[in-house]
This record gives structure tokens, C-alpha cells and sequence, in this order.
């Protein structure tokens, strides 16, 4: 129902303590507020899903129908880099391993030669270190 973007933008699970639920379901029909997974908990309270951006007008309808809501649960990627954005240093951390990672996978760390029956060990160690290419250097 409603829940095509719903990762990328938002999701927030919403628990209502409301006398009039049906005049609250049919405020939010009428203002395009789309919910899903309405669960009754008991007589007065319910929960269910409503995208982010909706969040503000189903708190103007709880107004009007004289309703106590409350966040249960947000989930989404809209949420996760609000919380990233709070953690620069772990975010920092990140990119400079990245950048570690890449710059170490890019040095030759061991020469192993193998399957060579004519010509000697030494001579091609010798070839390579005379070409530049020894444990230790950039590989190009």
C-alpha cells in the first residue's frame, strides 16, 4: 500500500492512544497520509506504518482528534545517515582504511617464482630486481 520508497525515505512504526480511531483513519484518508500494518494492541491503542515525510500531518490529526501518539520504531536509510552524521570520527575511520587498504594492495609483498626448470632462481631475482621490481615496491 503506499510502501514503494519507503527504505530511502523513512519508515516510522507509530503507536496511537485515541478514543476516536475512526475519525482519525478517516482524517488521514482524506489528507493522502497512506498507513499500513494497523494492529489493535487493546481498546484504545493501535499501531502502524507511515512514511517519514508524513510523520508532521498525522501529528496535526492526532491535534484535532484529541490522540496521544508516540514513536514506536524508525527504520530507512533517511535515519541511518542522520545517525552517521553524528559519528564523523567512525565515519573517518572508515574512509582512511579504505584509503590503507587500497594503498597496501598496491605494494608486491612476496615474489614467489614457480614451474622454472632452466633457468636458475637467482638469475631471475637478479632480472627482476635489475628491472625495479622487488618486495617493497608500487606495483605499476
Amino acid at each position: 500500500m503506499g510502501r514503494g520508497n519507503s527504505f530511502i525515505e523513512g519508515l516510522i512504526k507509530v503507536e496511537i492512544k485515541t478514543f476516536n480511531l475512526e475519525k482519525f483513519l478517516n482524517l488521514t484518508y482524506k489528507n493522502g497520509i497512506k498507513i499500513w500494518d494497523i494492529k489493535k494492541s487493546d481498546f484504545i491503542t493501535t499501531e502502524f506504518n507511515i512514511l517519514a515525510r508524513d510523520y508532521r500531518k498525522i501529528k496535526k490529526i492526532a491535534k484535532i482528534t484529541n490522540s496521544k501518539i508516540k514513536i514506536k520504531q524508525k527504520r530507512g536509510l533517511a535515519f541511518q545517515i542522520y545517525k552517521l552524521n553524528n559519528r564523523k570520527i567512525f565515519i573517518f575511520g572508515i574512509i582512511l582504511f579504505i584509503i590503507t587498504l587500497y594503498y597496501l594492495s598496491n605494494i608486491i609483498w612476496q615474489i614467489d617464482i614457480k614451474g622454472n626448470k632452466t633457468i636458475s632462481r637467482e638469475k631471475i631475482l637478479n632480472s627482476l630486481y635489475k628491472n625495479g621490481i622487488k618486495i617493497g615496491t608500487k606495483k605499476k
